[in-house]
């Protein structure tokens, strides 16, 4: 089994303290907040969105299928209808 990194136990302390009714306990000696901070810079940078993904959300959709249905026959493009399962039109997907 690999040996847990004193950032990671701290971080599982501090979360599941408040499930415990305890207040969490003492950072370890060997914490580093800085390093804690750059590590989660890292992981942050990771994660978020990057320049050039998500390109669906710059297509101006319609969501009125009437002016849709217009636009796709003066434009003389075909239409697109996207239904999920469940739940109003602009609900649950």
């Amino acid at each position: 089994m690999k040996p847990t990194s004193p950032f990671i136990s701290f971080l599982w302390l501090f979360l599941l303290s408040p499930c415990m009714g305890e207040e969490p306990a003492d950072l370890p000696a060997s914490f580093d907040a800085k390093m804690a901070g750059e590590r989660f810079d890292r992981l942050l940078a990771l994660v978020k969105p990057q320049s050039g993904e998500s390109k669906w959300a710059r297509i101006p959709w319609l969501t009125n299928l009437e002016e849709a249905r217009k636009r796709s026959q003066s434009d003389d493009k075909p239409l697109l209808l996207w239904r999920a399962g469940g739940g109003e039109v602009l609900g649950r997907a």
